[in-house]
């Protein structure tokens, strides 16, 4: 199996849970995926390259629903990143290409993969719940 085929596969894992630990993080996420498929509408709607007059509006609304976006995910990059701190979540390492069982790693282990060039999948999921709810990957 590809890396991409089992990226794919793992995403398809992530749900939400109720825990009340993690509603917070959630309630960004969620915000940051309804913007996100906002702004995919608007560029599909819309002639990016070579834009007609009746699409200025359409590049507007597109354009502050990306710069909305960025900040919106910068904040929920931040709560994980305080979840993380605090022990709110727990991360699983995934060998590429591999569907072999994740190994579960600490923070300090998984911090340097968030910004490294590294082949390796990371999951995150609730500690109380183990529900899989976001997959990072840096070198896709």
């Amino acid at each position: 199996m590809s890396k991409k085929e089992y990226l794919e596969q793992l995403m398809q894992q992530s749900k939400y849970c109720e825990c009340p630990a993690l509603s917070e993080l959630f309630e960004k996420r969620k915000f940051a995926q309804t913007l996100e498929a906002k702004c995919k509408f608007l560029k599909r709607n819309a002639n990016v390259e070579f834009p007609a007059p009746k699409d200025e509006q359409f590049l507007i609304d597109y354009k502050r629903q990306a710069e909305q976006l960025a900040v919106v995910v910068k904040k929920y990059h931040a709560t994980l990143y305080q979840y993380a701190l605090d022990a709110k979540v727990y991360f699983e390492l995934h060998e590429s290409e591999k569907s072999s069982n994740p190994r579960k790693i600490s923070f300090e282990e998984a911090e340097p993969l968030f910004v490294s060039n590294s082949d390796k999948i990371v999951s995150i999921h609730c500690p109380s719940c183990d529900q899989q709810f976001d997959v990072l990957a840096t070198n896709q």
